[in-house]
């Protein structure tokens, strides 16, 4: 959330000794500056004012990510899905990172994206060879953008009204 100076300068602290969000929300309202986005399924707010919070919110990506195998909030796989970079960039980008279980995941993506961008390519190839149309380089059809292909998507949100298995 980011908000102008003067609006949050006009914030008091609520009875808790908080600066709350919902006065900030409220300022804008009242001028006319509010503008919201509802939020869908896989989105969720966790109050983190408190050390109670911090530490309950911590927990909960903690379960998501342990049970659903992936990683909320990780910057290069969501750059990449939204192709603000490619799989060389991915790439170039993980490698440089140390030793840690985060860069394995990011290699396993890495690894996962490969896999099936060329699984992608070999299909489209044979459909181009079946059909007589014109075969370009090894793919099949026009060099390729090392953008994933969407048969590798993954589900990457959750939503706390669903079941974790």
């Amino acid at each position: 959330m980011f908000t102008d100076d003067e609006i949050a300068s006009r914030v008091k602290p609520s009875d808790r000794g908080e600066l709350e969000i919902t006065a900030v929300l409220n300022a804008y309202l009242a001028e006319g500056q509010l503008f919201v986005k509802k939020m869908g399924r896989g989105f969720a707010w966790l109050d983190t004012g408190t050390h109670e919070t911090l530490l309950q919110a911590a927990q909960f990506v903690e379960t998501v990510e342990q049970r659903q195998g992936l990683k909320i909030a990780c910057l290069e796989e969501i750059a990449f899905r939204m192709e603000f970079i490619d799989l060389t960039q991915f790439d170039r980008r993980w490698r440089t990172l140390p030793d840690t279980p985060y860069r394995a995941y990011l290699a396993a993506l890495s690894q996962e994206f490969g896999n099936a961008r060329r699984k992608v390519f070999a299909s489209r190839r044979q459909q181009a060879i079946e059909s007589k149309g014109e075969v370009v380089g090894e793919t099949g059809f026009e060099p390729a953008t090392a953008r994933p292909p969407a048969e590798c998507s993954t589900r990457l949100s959750y939503s706390p009204t669903e079941k974790l298995n």
